[in-house]
């Protein structure tokens, strides 16, 4: 229902974009391995496919979402310390990415750091991406603090936002 279809610029455009959209519907999500992790911008492969993006704070629960949505303990690495996934973790079925962000904010780590995954995220939404949706995870205990905003804004502003959903 909420496919957004700003990008397709004309009908082969759409009749492809529909044609990955029922790849995509008719995929086995049980069948979802790691695929690569990047820790530079220019190291991040061409998207080939629609893209399931799980962005958020260090710490909020990316990576433990991504386990339970496959019933998999240990397909996305955990830590009960903040700023663990370090890179832009990519992780495929057969038609669809699912894409792991390093989080932001909280993580107790050097400014050089923070700047890198800042780059490396921003670098990731800006590129020439296939994002089919975008799961913005915010600790529903807490309010948005200011990374939070920032990056609602930036989604907002990429389109990618659709609507907010929580408890």
């Amino acid at each position: 229902d909420s496919i957004n279809l700003n990008y397709i610029e004309n009908a082969f455009d759409f009749d492809m974009a529909m044609l990955n959209w029922r790849k995509v519907t008719e995929t086995n999500f049980n069948v979802v391995e790691f695929e690569a992790s990047f820790g530079i911008s220019n190291q991040i492969k061409h998207s080939c496919c629609p893209e399931f993006v799980f962005a958020g704070r260090s710490n909020v629960g990316k990576s433990s979402l991504i386990n339970k949505l496959f019933n998999r303990k240990k397909l996305a690495r955990v830590s009960s310390i903040p700023g663990k996934t370090a890179t832009i973790n990519f992780f495929k079925s057969e038609a669809v990415r699912f894409v792991d962000l390093p989080g932001y904010g909280y993580a107790k780590t050097s400014k050089n750091e923070k700047s890198r995954w800042s780059e490396l995220i921003n670098s990731y939404f800006l590129g020439n991406r296939n994002i089919a949706i975008v799961f913005l995870l915010l600790d529903v205990r807490n309010k948005p603090s200011k990374e939070d905003i920032i990056m609602i804004d930036m989604l907002k502003n990429l389109c990618l936002l659709n609507g907010i959903s929580g408890d």
